[in-house]
């Protein structure tokens, strides 16, 4: 009996381990596994959670994927000095650690664990240590850099319950290793508020969803392992009679071999006599499973900080102007901050009171990510620049809102002098009277009289305006003089020098551009563009640009000087000068050299920089043409001081060169007398000989082509003869 007994359950393990074998072969499911407990057995495997999310489960490995790529493609640079005068660390202790930072990994492996554990666990550890691979010493620059996890590290408190170190597992049974803080860099971007000491992982507060999402997709497995339908039962009607246990395994077991598993989806089945087959519908509560894997993953990308459109998801993105919105968003709300969580953190912990011995003088060194090629955060350096428009056009100095804005630009000599538009007439330039009634109407014109230029047409519209009474005759006089002067020479020479300025900062900027695109595009490695390529490439354009410039800007500098002329004339009652007479030529020559020296050789000089810089730091393509285009948007910017200065100075030279033609011996000094004048040119009605002194600031006339660039850049003064005998108005 009992050998009878032994010998079925041998037979029986047979059969189900055959059984077992056929399943497996085909794809299925062990065959005593129904679709119900399929999935329970696995999870119960498991302990119901992920031991290794950033390896099994698709939402977080996308989360923590995203924000290390998006990091690591940051780049740091290393400063020392000041935070106003800084140059940039190319050599010694400091470089060679973060070039060659371990003998197994290098900086960028190490920067990446350093996150990603950040981003599992919410911490993570540098120990430091000197080249001889022995702990680092006290002060001293350490030589290698090992990441440590932050489950292998321990806190050291001391009696005061004050952290005073750490202590490392070693690992293969070595050990434990006790260390100081100083040999120590914790990485923690947020703290643990039940321990502070500690970092919080973004996991602990969606550790449920993760759980939840995991068990959902264990579902959805055992579901297409199962034909991906809930499951089927057999029925046996009255006539058949019951079924025995062992008819009932067979025939059970039968099923699943003919249509268990994915391959054998949708096979026809035959049934025995008086067999019956029904489908256990899916329950409302199977259908959600779908829904409550969306939502885990949403509430795992807003824990990482992470879009959904970076996650795969696009349905809330419906342009490409929120697709950038969500972009900068995320670049300023995500990765930005943990940047510089790590600067915070390797400027207190690496680099400060390290390899400074003890010298007071000793320079600070630091580390910081440089942001400026990051496209998603250039449209708020578009804001930044349009914000300091604005300023500048309220009058600000440049140089203050250079600063306010933090627009990197160099000091401008004359950048500490507020301006305003040339046509803006202050009120208490004009001392007037308003009378009741209008005064007689004026004799009407001779024929012979010709209309004065400087003349304002819209004054015939005026006849319905209450009448003017001038009270002080002569100071509205002068005040009428230069108002003519920014309105009929001034302004709309400085729009059309403004415009031929851009024309040609329009040029150089297309050929900068098609220059390091084709010479990338040519080469094998987009960062194989050299130094010698960059400077023959300019010196070889140099002559053209010079040429270029004079082009664009000759013809308009010619129509200053003319109408400037033609103005002189009419004040004094003379002739107009001949602008072909050797003199004017010579002058004409000289503003065209202004314009060389200041622009193009100006604009030449920052693109060889900014070349010659990125292809030292071995940068691509892109970065090198974005380099050209922050040089030329910041010549734009400029354009209309450069054309407000040579308008300006092309209209009162040209009258001084011809003053002693005309019989002029005497001028007078002509400014808007409002509160934006510079004090040095605060000397309205000053009058000076030609061919005497200077004036008082030392300029022989405003504007002063000779004239140091801070007394004449951005001038809007102006002079008017003052000789006896001459009447103007």
């Amino acid at each position: 009996m009992h050998n009878a007994l032994n010998q079925r359950r041998r037979r029986r393990a047979i059969e189900e381990l055959a059984r077992f074998k056929a399943a497996k072969a085909r794809g299925g499911p062990p065959p005593d596994k129904t679709f119900f407990n399929a999935w329970l057995d696995v999870a119960a495997r498991l302990g119901g959670d992920l031991r290794r999310p950033f390896a099994e489960h698709p939402g977080v490995f996308r989360a923590v994927d995203v924000i290390c790529r998006d990091m690591g493609g940051v780049p740091w640079r290393i400063w020392s000095g000041r935070e106003d005068d800084k140059r940039e660390v190319l050599e010694g202790p400091w470089y060679d650690l973060f070039a060659d930072p371990s003998p197994d990994q290098d900086l960028s492996v190490i920067r990446a664990l350093t996150r990603i554990w950040g981003l599992l666990d919410g911490e993570a550890f540098w120990v430091l240590g000197a080249r001889s691979g022995m702990p680092v010493e006290a002060r001293a620059i350490p030589g290698l850099i090992e990441p440590v996890r932050g489950t292998r590290m321990t806190e050291l408190l001391g009696p005061a319950r004050t952290l005073i170190g750490w202590e490392m597992e070693l690992g293969d049974g070595r050990g434990k290793l006790r260390l100081r803080t100083d040999q120590v860099v914790h990485f923690c971007p947020r703290p643990d508020p039940d321990n502070p000491r500690r970092g919080m992982a973004p996991l602990s507060p969606i550790r449920r969803s993760v759980r939840t999402d995991t068990k959902a997709h264990l579902w959805n497995e055992a579901s297409l392992d199962n034909n991906a339908e809930p499951g089927v039962v057999l029925e046996a009607d009255r006539e058949t009679g019951f079924l025995t246990k062992e008819q009932t395994d067979q025939l059970r077991q039968q099923w699943i071999d003919l249509h268990g598993g994915p391959g054998n989806a949708r096979k026809p089945a035959i049934l025995p006599g008086g067999m019956k087959v029904s489908t256990l519908g899916w329950t409302p509560k199977d259908m959600e499973f779908g829904e409550q894997r969306k939502w885990s993953r949403f509430e795992i990308a807003s824990a990482y900080g992470v879009p959904l459109m970076l996650m795969g998801d696009m349905s809330e993105v419906h342009s490409k102007e929120s697709a950038r919105v969500v972009l900068k968003l995320y670049w300023e709300n995500t990765v930005r901050p943990l940047l510089l969580d790590e600067q915070r953190v390797l400027d207190r912990q690496l680099f400060l009171g390290r390899g400074q011995g003890d010298t007071a003088s000793a320079q600070r060194v630091w580390a910081e990510p440089d942001l400026s090629g990051i496209a998603a955060l250039q449209t708020e350096e578009t804001e930044r620049r349009a914000n300091a428009e604005a300023d500048r056009r309220l009058g600000f100095p440049l140089n203050a809102i250079n600063v306010r804005h933090e627009l990197g630009y160099e000091d401008q000599e004359a950048g500490d002098v507020g301006l305003v538009s040339g046509g803006l007439v202050p009120v208490t330039a004009i001392d007037v009277q308003i009378e009741d009634d209008p005064p007689p109407p004026p004799p009407a014109p001779d024929d012979s009289d010709e209309p004065e230029e400087d003349g304002d047409p819209e004054d015939d519209d005026d006849r319905g305006a209450p009448a003017i009474r001038i009270a002080k005759p002569r100071e509205i006089d002068r005040a009428v003089l230069w108002h003519q002067y920014i309105r009929g020479i001034q302004r709309p020479g400085e729009q059309r020098m403004r415009a031929a300025v851009l024309g040609w900062m329009r040029d150089v900027r297309r050929e900068a551009l098609r220059f390091v695109e084709r010479a990338g595009r040519s080469a094998r490695d987009a960062r194989s563009l050299t130094e010698a390529q960059v400077l023959d490439w300019l010196l070889s354009r140099s002559d053209a640009w010079d040429e270029a410039i004079l082009a664009h800007t000759t013809p308009v500098t010619k129509w200053v000087i003319n109408g400037s002329l033609r103005r002189l004339a009419d004040q004094v009652g003379a002739e107009i000068p001949n602008l072909t007479s050797p003199q004017m030529l010579r002058f004409i020559e000289r503003m065209g050299a202004r314009k060389v020296d200041y622009v193009s050789d100006t604009v030449k000089d920052q693109i060889r920089r900014e070349l010659l810089e990125g292809v030292g730091l071995g940068e691509n393509v892109t970065v090198l043409q974005e380099r050209v285009k922050a040089v030329m948007n910041a010549g734009a910017s400029r354009s209309l001081a450069i054309a407000r200065t040579e308008t300006g100075a092309a209209s009162t030279g040209s009258r001084f060169e011809v003053v002693g033609e005309l019989g002029v011996t005497r001028i007078s000094w002509l400014s808007s007398r409002d509160g934006e004048v510079r004090e040095t040119h605060q000397i309205d009605g000053e009058v000076r000989e030609v061919a005497g002194r200077p004036f008082s600031n030392g300029l022989r006339y405003p504007l002063d082509t000779d004239g140091p660039p801070g007394e004449v850049v951005n001038c809007r003064c102006d002079w008017i003869p003052e000789d006896d005998g001459i009447t103007i108005l």
